[in-house]
């Protein structure tokens, strides 16, 4: 999930976080899930900016590929 301007995003509207969010002056956000195997979300990778400069596809792959390499990790972790 890339979004250049949290406040102003219509998929944001209801989000609990939007306060906080304009409070932090937080302006462009991106979100990665960490995914355990095929299916199971285990968590989350966030970045975000208080500019409005957008998250490109690039930064987004690379989250990607940290939230990837994360899941292995967790993965191989547990007993």
């Amino acid at each position: 999930m890339r979004t250049e301007d949290f406040a102003a995003d219509p998929r944001f509207q209801d989000d609990p976080y939007l306060p906080i969010a304009r409070a932090d002056r937080i302006v462009s956000a991106m979100a990665v899930p960490v995914v355990s195997g095929d299916t199971v979300v285990v968590g989350a990778i966030y970045a975000n900016r208080r500019s409005r400069r957008p998250f490109t596809a690039d930064d987004e792959a690379a989250l990607v590929t940290l939230a990837d390499e994360l899941a292995v990790e967790l993965a191989d972790s547990l007993p």
